[in-house]
């Protein structure tokens, strides 16, 4: 009777272990998008940023996870408007893509970091008595950041630093940005690691 109890007890303890490792792969939603606030922070040179550069702005990508350690990003690194009596409105837009590399250490937290290539985009006018002149160029973007995942499907960006360069022109330049927001995740299911 003793012997019966004892192994009882043991089963007891032992079922919860047991489930555990018995415990269904962890996932990860297949789509997330990021809407936050993007400051940039500095430049590469002792030129002024333009307005559109040194305005504080919303940021949105887009990433489709392809498995939980990499996805396909979009990201907006720049959108800005402004409008002066001598040079006319300002418009500049920049857009790219890449894939993005996560790091899952925990449950909840989750660095990551991300090459992107793409254009920027931008046409200043009409000036006072001119035409409007627009440009495009090759824009690259380095970055990383961590997210914090406090539900399944609901997270934040604690932050993210991009450091993107545009290529070509009169005057090619390097701009630093920091931001921060929501993350949102959903869709299917990638199996794997959850993040």
């Amino acid at each position: 009777m003793r012997t019966a109890c004892l192994s009882a007890v043991l089963l007891l303890f032992a079922a919860p272990a047991l489930a555990q490792d018995q415990a269904p792969p962890r996932t990860t939603p297949r789509f997330d998008v990021f809407v936050g606030v993007r400051a940039p922070v500095a430049t590469d040179d002792s030129k002024p940023l333009t307005v559109p550069e040194r305005a504080n702005g919303v940021t949105v990508s887009f990433g489709w996870n392809v498995t939980p350690a990499l996805a396909v990003v979009v990201d907006n690194v720049r959108f800005g408007v402004s409008r002066s009596e001598l040079y006319g409105t300002h418009v500049e837009y920049c857009l790219v893509a890449g894939p993005r590399l996560r790091f899952a250490n925990s449950r909840r937290l989750s660095p990551f970091a991300q090459a992107l290539v793409g254009a920027a985009h931008g046409s200043f006018g009409p000036w006072t008595g001119g035409p409007v002149e627009t440009q495009t160029f090759a824009q690259v973007a380095l970055g990383g950041g961590l997210d914090w995942r406090f539900r399944e499907h609901v997270g934040l960006r604690l932050f993210q630093v991009d450091i993107g360069r545009t290529l070509g022109g009169p005057a090619p330049r390097t701009t630093t940005a920091v931001s921060f927001g929501l993350l949102l995740r959903f869709g299917g299911r990638v199996g794997g690691n959850r993040r």
